[in-house]
């Protein structure tokens, strides 16, 4: 199932590509240049994500179980 997934991304991105070839280079080229921006928001997202978890496990006495088994 995985790989029909894969496979179906890559194939709407060919076709995107593919049908607009000059257009999708530019999205790329700018992209490419605002990579820092996109990178720290993606890490600010998994960093939320995580704590949101832990935060999670702490309401729900799931750190303090851990807690007690690692004893």
């Amino acid at each position: 199932m995985k790989f029909r997934w894969i496979l179906l991304l890559v194939l709407v991105v060919a076709v995107m590509f593919l049908a607009r070839p000059k257009e999708s280079w530019t999205e790329v080229k700018r992209s490419w240049a605002r990579r820092e921006w996109i990178v720290t928001m993606l890490l600010v997202a998994v960093v939320v994500y995580f704590l949101y978890g832990v935060y999670t496990m702490y309401t729900e006495n799931t750190l303090q179980q851990l807690r007690e088994l690692w004893r």
